[in-house]
């Protein structure tokens, strides 16, 4: 098969290539006495030439008939091509007129130039004629590439139909990453289709998972709509709202903030901006279950989902923003500030403290002192004060982290916040502890085994979930194998 497709695309490019010259050679009435497809030593596999008013043709012949030969025919038949068929596949050629090439010598041209001859042409001409071959072959690409487009192209390329990798930007780079990577699995497991569920840009990170608190049946995540298969900027544009049964099999609401109203499910709100669609950020949302909320319709409960965003059009920074979504997850309030404290903050990560019965913050400032501290509120939605600026993630030294997220074990009475740090190559992903208002960052211990983390979340699994994911995993990697 693969020699026969060989044969095929050897026979359309040099049969294309030949009829390059023949075209322009005939479009200017030059005489092409034989027009092959493969050479043709000792004899052709198939000739055919047009005189006296009809066809006449050879199969498997040595020597071309007197009868056909030009100086024995009308007048009105010499200027009539003998086409054929070569056996040695090995390319092709025209037997122009007047054309001195490899098989001919000046001498052989020792008379006058005829006007059907090509040394008797215009420069312009002969060189239309000599270049026909590769200007065809060249058209010919064209056509056929925008064919296999029209019938099988998409917008973009998926990350697993490039065989030859990608090369990266150095953030990715950074990320331990190198040029020819494919990111399509991780360790054979396809996580869930990205490209499918993350509707604007095809990519996804910074993953939120918890439980349904409305029902206590199902699980939802949050993630942000990563512009690392489509554009590939720094610039993310939107949020996506997945719900899933069994952790397997998700389905997703994707909202692209810089549509505006259109996409909220309350459009008689306030905007906070005057032109969505200059937003360049909207990064890190995260999930909390907040069952005093109440929706215009009288139902009470709804997921309050906190992330960060920046329109430089109109704000100098990210700011913490935060919106509701309702029990199925698919519709999403306007945006509202959490708080503004004059420089940019990210990857905000909150939790409820029995402890004091308050709502803490872990939050990445960029601005003032850099680096991951902690806030808290009386209320969810605050207000939250500046966080107290000796009491932070500050055993990294100049090192940069990102990313927190705060969990408790089980009979422990302090918590452990993971975050990453990124300054270094490889990045590392680090746990530390606090006491039990999570506060008082000690003891960081590095993940082992993370090649290249990110921003992502803990949630505890029952042994019946484990061991369904376990089996889910084992049956992905023997299809993987295969």
């Amino acid at each position: 098969m693969k020699l026969l497709a060989l044969l095929l695309s050897l026979t359309l490019l040099v049969a294309t290539h030949e009829l390059g010259h023949l075209a322009f050679a005939k479009l200017f009435r030059t005489r092409v006495r034989r027009y092959y497809i493969f050479f043709n030593p000792w004899f052709s596999l198939f000739k055919a030439k047009k005189f006296g008013g009809r066809w006449h043709f050879r199969f498997f012949n040595a020597r071309t008939p007197d009868s056909w030969n030009e100086d024995n025919l009308d007048p009105a038949d010499r200027d009539n091509t003998l086409w054929g068929i070569g056996w040695l596949p090995f390319g092709g050629y025209c037997d122009i007129a007047g054309m001195v090439d490899e098989t001919k010598s000046s001498s052989d041209l020792a008379s006058e130039p005829q006007p059907w001859e090509y040394r008797s042409k215009p420069a312009w001409q002969r060189l239309c004629i000599i270049s026909g071959g590769v200007l065809v072959n060249f058209l010919s690409a064209l056509i056929i590439y925008a064919c296999v487009f029209a019938h099988w192209g998409k917008d973009e390329l998926p990350m697993r139909n490039a065989v030859y990798g990608f090369e990266y930007h150095q953030l990715l780079l950074d990320e331990g990453l190198q040029n020819g990577d494919i990111i399509y699995s991780i360790d054979g497991k396809e996580v869930y289709d990205t490209e499918k569920l993350s509707e604007i840009e095809g990519g996804a990170r910074d993953a939120y998972i918890c439980r349904k608190s409305d029902s206590g049946k199902g699980y939802l995540m949050v993630t942000t709509d990563m512009s690392n298969r489509k554009s590939r900027s720094w610039y993310n544009y939107g949020i996506n709202l997945l719900r899933s049964d069994n952790l397997t099999d998700w389905k997703a609401k994707t909202f692209d903030f810089r549509k505006g109203s259109e996409i909220f499910c309350d459009p008689e709100s306030p905007d906070v901006y005057k032109d969505w669609s200059t937003i360049k950020r909207v990064w890190a949302p995260q999930i909390f279950w907040d069952p005093n909320y109440i929706w215009a319709d009288g139902i009470k409960g709804g997921y309050m989902i906190y992330y960060s965003m920046w329109n430089p059009d109109e704000e100098a920074y990210d700011r913490m923003y935060y919106s509701y979504a309702d029990h199925s997850f698919t519709r999403l309030t306007k945006p509202r500030i959490l708080f503004d404290w004059g420089y940019a903050t990210i990857d905000a990560d909150i939790n409820y403290l029995e402890s004091d019965g308050k709502y803490h913050m872990l939050i990445k400032k960029e601005g003032g002192h850099p680096g991951i501290f902690q806030t808290s509120s009386s209320n969810l939605t605050g207000p939250y004060p500046e966080p107290d600026e000796k009491d932070f993630v500050n055993f990294e030294g100049n090192k940069k982290c990102e990313g927190s997220s705060a969990f408790q074990i089980p009979d422990e009475e302090g918590w452990r916040v993971a975050y990453i740090q990124y300054s270094t190559n490889p990045k590392q992903y680090r746990i530390c502890q606090t006491d039990k208002y999570l506060r008082n960052f000690h003891d960081p211990v590095t993940i082992k085994g993370v090649k290249a983390p990110q921003h992502g979340s803990f949630m505890r699994l029952t042994e019946k979930e484990y061991k369904k994911l376990e089996k889910w995993s084992e049956k992905k990697m023997k299809k993987a194998n295969k």
